[in-house]
């Protein structure tokens, strides 16, 4: 496995490694509770942007690069990589000798498609924007019967030429929607999965699935990246209310994914109580959408009203336990500016307010859920928020996932909605186009259409100021509203049985949340 070192900035780490001859034995399966989401609705690594679909493709599938549990580059699948700053291009040699999991042979082919599948259909993604003739390329009828004119394949080395520089070039190929699949099981013409299985070229592949859970088994060896890792595997899919009835029965091969704002301030304090708990930085952010095409949000100083509304009634119910933030950069990242600041920039006049509330009395909001957000604050607050603003209750639409919700307020079936993300410290400017990128997020596509947000994510540089620029032009625009700061977490019952988590990374490997003795 080769090594690179990964710069971090601002993150911390979480917690001391302590040596003791307790925890999981390497051949038990170890169970890993997830309480984000459902289980995946799609294994295309083109999907694998929704949060329900990106552990179970992490576990299966390969990337160009990974990060290891000691927060540095590596590859499962290659045997070098390297940028040539003077070149500007990125130097991959794929190993000989692997294969995927039906016994074909996995070869720089197929990682060399990995990539252009992306570039096709997200073309504005960090990096892949910079590849050279990637314009011209997706114009051509069928693209994916060739390459852009700045990736070449000679045998096992692939060269990626970039027409200009680029922070942080390999970082990006971590991502799961790099995911290395056969290129045979892709319709070149329609850029669809073509296989009724796709097989696995990760370090897990899976043995057995059902309605609630599914279960892996480790393709070779006992170690990934030199670290001892479960043989086998098994997530299961748990509502949040449903986590407190499992706490007695998590023993030292189960270990609990959560997000803090998944929960109620309760529940959170009884996990806290009986649980052993690693919380990952306070990097991400949770938001309020509106749908600014339809009723009062059509109106800016609407959805402006409404949010702070929201935000007020967040403080109401949980501020003591969990603050209030508005800005979509977090405290340790260029660009962040204080809610009280943020409010001050442009304030509503009391008539525009006075307008608002009357056209909310006049409505009637179309709201909905999946089952996991049933007890979330989000939800909580949001019934809070719309009996302040006098608008009628509807009942709402529950479904079973979040994707379901992601479609329904796309098409305006339901006008509010929840959405949560991170930045790495170590690419913020990256991060903030990736999260923007059109055609990636559904949910995002109001704020990824306003032309002025793309502007200034493009004219990003290092200096905070540019940063701050973009925080407060989607604030005030109010598609999408932070309304806190939080932090994904791994719970167990003893100490002994979770890692140090890699921080370089927003979602660390399911595999690396666990000691395995």
């Amino acid at each position: 496995m080769i090594k690179s070192k990964a710069i971090v900035v601002g993150l911390f780490c979480l917690g001391v490694a302590m040596s003791f001859d307790l925890g999981a034995k390497e051949g038990e399966i170890f169970r890993y509770i997830i309480t984000e989401s459902g289980p995946p609705t799609s294994l295309d690594p083109l999907d694998a942007d929704a949060g329900n679909n990106l552990p179970v493709t992490r576990m299966i599938y390969a990337t160009p690069m990974e990060v290891s549990a000691e927060n540095q580059l590596s590859s499962h699948v290659l045997e070098s990589f390297r940028y040539e700053p003077s070149t500007r291009t990125i130097h991959w040699t794929v190993k000989k000798g692997l294969h995927f999991d039906d016994g074909t042979e996995l070869s720089a082919q197929d990682v060399v498609f990995a990539v252009a599948r992306m570039a096709y259909t997200r073309p504005s993604f960090p990096i892949l924007e910079k590849i050279e003739g990637i314009r011209e390329w997706v114009k051509a009828k069928t693209p994916l019967k060739s390459l852009p004119i700045g990736i070449k394949v000679d045998g096992q080395k692939i060269s990626n030429r970039l027409s200009g520089d680029v922070d942080h070039p390999l970082f990006r190929f971590c991502l799961e929607l790099f995911s290395v699949i056969p290129k045979r099981c892709v319709d070149v013409d329609t850029n669809t999965i073509s296989c009724a299985s796709v097989p696995a070229s990760g370090h897990y592949r899976i043995v057995d699935k059902t309605n609630s859970s599914y279960q892996f088994a480790l393709r070779e060896g006992s170690t990934i990246d030199g670290v001892k890792a479960p043989q086998r595997m098994r997530f299961d899919y748990v509502l949040p209310e449903g986590l407190l009835d499992l706490i007695p029965s998590m023993n030292a091969t189960t270990v609990m994914a959560g997000n803090e704002i998944s929960f109620s301030s309760d529940d959170m304090a009884m996990i806290t109580k009986k649980l052993r708990i690693k919380f990952t930085p306070a990097s991400r952010f949770s938001t309020l959408l509106l749908n600014p095409d339809y009723g009062p949000f059509k109106d800016r100083n609407c959805r402006r009203l409404f949010a702070k509304k929201f935000r007020d009634s967040y403080v109401e119910l949980f501020g003591n336990s969990k603050p209030m933030e508005s800005s979509i950069f977090t405290k340790i990242l260029p660009g962040y500016i204080s809610s009280v600041d943020l409010e001050k920039s442009s304030p509503l006049s009391d008539k525009e307010v006075a307008q608002c509330m009357s056209t909310f009395a006049k409505s009637k909001i179309p709201w909905g859920y999946a089952t996991s957000e049933k007890r979330s604050m989000f939800i909580e607050t949001l019934e809070k928020t719309m009996a302040k603003m006098g608008t009628g209750l509807t009942k709402p639409i529950i479904v079973s996932n979040r994707k379901e919700v992601t479609d329904l307020f796309a098409v305006g079936k339901i006008w509010v909605s929840s959405a949560s993300s991170g930045f790495w410290a170590l690419d913020p400017a990256g991060d903030m186009k990736m999260l923007l990128t059109p055609n990636l997020h559904k949910v995002l596509k109001f704020v990824s259409a306003d032309p002025t947000v793309q502007q200034l994510i493009s004219d990003l540089g290092e200096k905070p100021d540019g940063f701050a620029k973009v925080n407060r032009r989607i604030y005030e625009q109010a598609n999408l509203n932070v309304y806190t700061h939080v932090r994904r977490f791994f719970a167990a019952s003893s100490q002994h049985t979770l890692a140090d988590v890699p921080f370089a990374i927003t979602s660390p490997a399911p595999w690396q949340v666990f000691k395995v003795k």
